[in-house]
């Protein structure tokens, strides 16, 4: 399996000093799903949401948020611990091993000068305060088929959350994530082919901005 360090050193450079991992770059106020990839085969991918900064459309390679549940990597899972995490990170020269990604959403009601001291815009936080109050165990709605609790599941929570909030129109979280795995499958087998160059942004066909 590559590594991260390969798959982010294997994109096309697009600006001096700067090998990007995705095209076309997110743009606020776009809400991105995305897929690090862990295992290629079978393929295996942490899930996060990424929402690029206001201020800074001008620049070739957006800053942003990124929002997702994540792990103390304990090898049992029935003794793992999760907890949310909003970090700030540049997806488009992210050394995580970017596999795929989708806009899902939009952020509403936002203006760049919405900008508190860290750099977050107003609808960045407010999106971040709704994924942060979603709790770290299998959601009522997984039960019957999730056994454990894992950054997927939560995605799907967090879709369902979203929907309800008015970020995104997703009424059917089981066609996102299908179509997250086709996105991912591919690049998965492309990286065994050593054919992978760098993620694809697209907009979803199963979610969109509400």
């Amino acid at each position: 399996m590559a590594t991260s360090q390969q798959l982010a050193s294997s994109a096309e450079p697009k600006s001096p000093g700067a090998r990007l991992t995705i095209d076309p770059l997110p743009h606020y106020p776009d809400i991105v799903l995305a897929l690090n990839v862990i295992e290629t085969s079978p393929p295996k991918f942490h899930w996060y949401f990424f929402v690029p900064d206001a201020g800074d459309a001008h620049l070739d390679v957006q800053a942003g948020l990124k929002m997702h549940a994540t792990t103390d990597f304990s090898p049992s899972p029935a003794e793992r611990t999760w907890c949310f995490d909003a970090e700030r990170t540049t997806l488009a020269t992210d050394e995580g091993g970017l596999a795929a990604a989708a806009v899902v959403g939009r952020l509403t009601g936002a203006t760049a000068s919405q900008v508190d001291g860290e750099g977050e815009s107003g609808t960045q936080g407010a999106l971040r305060d709704l994924l942060a109050r979603i709790p770290m165990s299998v959601p009522d709605a997984d039960r019957a088929r999730e056994p454990v609790f894992t950054c997927r599941v939560w995605v799907r929570e967090a879709l369902r959350r979203m929907h309800g909030a008015g970020y995104v129109r997703c009424p059917d979280v089981d066609a996102v994530e299908e179509e997250m795995w086709g996105y991912g499958r591919a690049a998965a087998r492309a990286i065994e082919d050593e054919t992978f160059a760098f993620a694809s942004l697209v907009q979803s066909l199963s979610s969109r901005a509400a």
